[in-house]
């Protein structure tokens, strides 16, 4: 599995007593499911998380205008651009996390986020 940005949006039509299971399930994929996740973005040169390997991120998201931009730094030196993707349906509010699934010993440090009104 390479780096990508994937949105979770439940749709009311798919929502039942099993949606946080199809939620789940999914995000694991690397493929959409309508109702529930959507692929905005796959990185190309299908780069990999390293043990052992801090990692800087830095995420732009302007919900307003259903713009994305992810860059991911290692040692001062960028490893990953996205460039800026365009949401055709974005969100406009919701929650902001981390996601880790099968990987042990995930240390996250000096995080941080602030709303820019851009």
């Amino acid at each position: 599995m390479w780096w990508h940005l994937k949105k979770v949006k439940v749709d009311k039509a798919s929502q039942n007593p099993s949606t946080y299971n199809v939620i789940l399930r999914n995000l694991v994929f690397m493929e959409s499911k309508p109702g529930f996740t959507q692929i905005l973005w796959k990185d190309p040169r299908r780069q990999q998380w390293k043990r052992k390997t801090p990692i800087k991120w830095n995420v732009v998201h302007m919900g307003s205008k259903g713009l994305i931009h992810l860059r991911m730094f290692y040692d001062d030196h960028e490893i990953l651009n996205s460039g800026i993707i365009k949401d055709p349906d974005p969100i406009r509010g919701g929650k902001l996390g981390l996601y880790v699934r099968s990987q042990q010993d995930v240390l996250f440090s000096q995080l941080s986020f602030r709303c820019l009104h851009l």
